[in-house]
């Protein structure tokens, strides 16, 4: 672990089972402590939370009155790292007073103004922040003054997510500024090879870059898979639907292997269900003991619903959600 982390800090992340920080997250978190901005770039599952919860909290644990915000594109994403944060502050002494707590559209009112008035570590979207922090920055005073950090995963994907993430993340660290406060942004990323010139193009924030992905990596099969051919058309290029030939792919790939489909389409959105069931139809000729441990998952669903298929999914009780159009087994 870093030289200058917290013992207590870095005592959890040993009782969790992380004895040493790969090459990446050490680089990406020396940075952020030292208060250079920093953007990550490694592969999915490479480990880019440790390189800003380290920092984080050993800044928390440090400073009584510092603050952090994490911000997401996805509610689902903000509620893993949110769990991950309540269980790491759960396990250091000191730290009982940080509160982590969502701030999105799901949040009840009272859970809202807890995470205002209270919280010192702040788990939102950009959508949010435009619609409530920004327009009311006065309530936020506090929170702007003493932020010190400010992570955001997935910060760098489509140019229209950035343009519009990095407007919203320039006013606010001009609000923090008009607070006297100085927050130190770590931007983690697995989907862009550019990511230093495209932080600052879009977000305006220059810092250092950390691209050498140090994790192990296992071995990797990669299928390239094209739909049918109509044959109730003549021409030859007319392809079936992706959306009708996912659901085939569970029971004629691997069955029992765990599989996620998904899209950035939400004009598909609705055939998330049927593609489920049709999934699952399929399942019940092959193997039936699978066929209910299939689901789908879009925005639309109540939050009470997604808590609880994101819930199932962590558990290991779902073996194949998010259709449709591209299937992945892990």
């Amino acid at each position: 672990m870093a030289q200058w982390a917290d013992r207590d800090v870095v005592r959890a992340f040993h009782d969790r089972g992380i004895e040493a920080m790969w090459s990446h997250q050490l680089a990406a978190a020396d940075l952020a402590h030292d208060g250079r901005h920093v953007v990550l770039s490694t592969g999915t599952a490479s480990g880019k939370s440790l390189a800003y919860q380290l920092p984080i909290l050993t800044a928390l644990k440090a400073n009584s009155r510092a603050r952090a915000l994490y911000l997401s594109p996805t509610k689902a994403l903000g509620h893993d790292q949110l769990r991950a944060a309540i269980a790491l502050t759960e396990a250091v002494p000191g730290l009982g007073d940080i509160a982590p707590s969502s701030y999105d559209g799901d949040s009840p009112g009272e859970v809202r103004r807890f995470a205002r008035e209270r919280s010192r570590w702040i788990f939102s979207n950009p959508d949010m922040i435009h619609l409530s922090l920004l327009r009311n920055h006065a309530r936020w005073r506090c929170s702007c003054a003493t932020s010190s950090s400010l992570s955001s995963t997935n910060a760098i994907t489509t140019v229209g997510f950035s343009l519009e993430c990095g407007m919203i993340l320039r006013r606010l660290l001009r609000l923090c500024t008009r607070y006297t406060s100085a927050p130190t942004v770590i931007f983690a990323s697995a989907t862009t090879a550019q990511p230093a010139a495209t932080a600052s193009e879009a977000h305006r924030a220059n810092g250092g870059e950390v691209t050498e992905d140090g994790s192990p990596q296992g071995a990797r099969t990669v299928a390239l898979w094209e739909p049918a051919l109509r044959e109730d058309i003549v021409v030859k290029t007319a392809l079936r639907s992706g959306v009708r030939q996912a659901p085939r792919l569970p029971g004629d790939g691997r069955p029992h292997r765990r599989g996620c489909a998904n899209t950035d389409l939400r004009a598909v959105a609705p055939w998330c269900r049927l593609t489920a069931l049709g999934a699952r139809a399929r399942l019940e000729d092959i193997a039936p003991e699978l066929a209910e441990r299939v689901a789908s998952y879009r925005a639309g669903y109540l939050a009470e619903d997604r808590r609880a298929l994101e819930r199932a999914l962590a558990e290991g009780e779902l073996r194949a959600w998010r259709p449709p159009t591209r299937w992945s087994w892990a």
